[in-house]
């Protein structure tokens, strides 16, 4: 057998032979990966099969702390805007809970009242708030394995980075730019006037998140 054949055989013999805690915490990893991965990255569906919740109860409305209690999210939700993410360290409790801490730069904080909260319609919309300096928040994952499937239980509401929640932005503003357009021309001056002010309204949380971005240091 040659050398390159004996190293195969022996990698094979390796992972084979593995110990199951690493194969289950590979997993863990993996599913926390995608979770986190994905919120950060505005991936609203990297949330699917992944996660599962219990009968915890949820804080009000604009804590970003809380449960978000679907699989699925948007870019227009109570969101923590962050620019890093790291995975600090996983513990594993028995073969099938382990806890994950992840520690975020969080630079910019997105919430959205209620209806029953606000009055007037921009008041509804998504606020973007800036902290009076950027910090590190460390959040502690809990990761279940569940109907065979590494799941993370009751996990808070996604940290998204700044490209994704810009690009949202300035494309509502676009939007709401054609929208006035056409209201000029079909000579609709109330629709025309909602437009722009909606288009204001964007135009001052993307300036928001530009200034958040000009507190992050270059690698």
């Amino acid at each position: 057998m040659g050398g390159r054949a004996r190293l195969r055989s022996l990698c094979l013999a390796l992972w084979l032979f593995a110990p199951p805690a690493l194969a289950a915490e590979d997993a863990a990893v993996a599913a926390l990966q995608q979770v986190v991965g994905g919120d950060f990255d505005g991936d609203v569906m990297s949330r699917r099969d992944k996660v599962a919740f219990t009968d915890a109860k949820t804080p009000a409305v604009g804590d970003c702390s809380c449960t978000l209690r679907r699989d699925s999210w948007d870019l227009d939700e109570d969101l923590v805007v962050v620019s890093a993410w790291q995975l600090v360290d996983i513990r594993r409790l028995s073969p099938s809970q382990e806890t994950a801490r992840v520690r975020f730069h969080v630079v910019a904080k997105a919430s959205r009242p209620s209806a029953e909260a606000s009055h007037g319609i921009l008041s509804r919309l998504q606020r973007i708030t800036l902290p009076e300096e950027p910090f590190d928040q460390t959040v502690t994952y809990k990761i279940r394995l569940r109907d065979g499937q590494w799941r993370l239980i009751d996990p808070p509401r996604p940290r998204v980075a700044l490209a994704p929640l810009l690009t949202r932005l300035r494309g509502a503003l676009a939007f709401r730019t054609d929208e006035a357009a056409r209201a000029k021309q079909q000579n609709a001056p109330r629709r025309e006037k909602m437009a722009q002010l909606y288009g204001a309204y964007l135009q001052f949380q993307i300036a928001e998140l530009e200034y958040a971005a000009l507190s992050i240091t270059p690698p």
